[in-house]
């Protein structure tokens, strides 16, 4: 990690995640917005725009490695009350470099003005524009951290419950739970709290890809 980046990071944990029995909002999508300045900004080799869906708005993040036919739904962390996809340039891109995928950050509305299920309304949309506007569903992938990894569960287990037509207006196969699914890869999904109150999701898999996952 380079020094720039430790000090981002320190200084979000002093200033947006310090301890406190009443959490106000504004003051911390202020606090967050003055942080943004220090998010170091992706290299020369890589490129954001912005695409409008609908009601939906992505960035999508490419590098000279990103195939096109590769493609990553990423939803961002911020306790589904703060965050967008500006605080994660310098991760996003990075992503979007190790997968060898075009990154699409979701700008999905936060709560309290948008209460639940609002956030998940637009994973799940944001998940079947991308499904229509990609050459290959197999190759299409759901990413999330913090409140986000939570955001992109609930999108699986969603997707899960209400089925899924494809292109021709057919149903596939059942699908099993994301648990049943990992277990008979040989891996175990792990569902866990953090220290700081945060949650994450995790699989081990001894011989998987995430294509193994794919939600389709």
């Amino acid at each position: 990690m380079s020094l720039r980046a430790e000090l981002l990071r320190l200084g979000i944990r002093i200033f947006l995640k310090r301890g406190t029995h009443h959490l106000d909002i504004e003051t911390w999508r202020k606090d967050m917005r003055a942080t943004e300045k220090f998010v170091p900004r992706p290299p020369a080799r890589s490129q954001t725009t912005k695409v409008n869906a609908g009601r939906l708005t992505f960035h999508r993040v490419t590098t000279e490695a990103s195939r096109v036919e590769r493609h990553v739904l990423y939803l961002h962390g911020g306790a589904y009350v703060s965050g967008a996809p500006a605080y994660y340039r310098h991760f996003t891109w990075r992503i979007a470099d190790a997968a060898k995928a075009s990154v699409w950050a979701l700008e999905y509305r936060l709560a309290p003005e948008h209460p639940f299920p609002a956030a998940l309304e637009d994973a799940v949309a944001g998940y079947h524009w991308l499904l229509d506007n990609t050459p290959d569903p197999r190759r299409l992938f759901v990413m999330g951290d913090s409140a986000g990894a939570g955001l992109a569960l609930g999108l699986l287990l969603k997707l899960r419950d209400d089925g899924r037509r494809d292109r021709r207006g057919e149903h596939g196969p059942p699908r099993r739970g994301l648990r049943d699914r990992v277990e008979a890869l040989g891996g175990e999904l792990i569902l866990e709290d953090s220290k700081d109150g945060g949650s994450f999701v995790a699989t081990t898999l001894p011989s998987a890809t995430p294509r193994s996952l794919s939600a389709r």
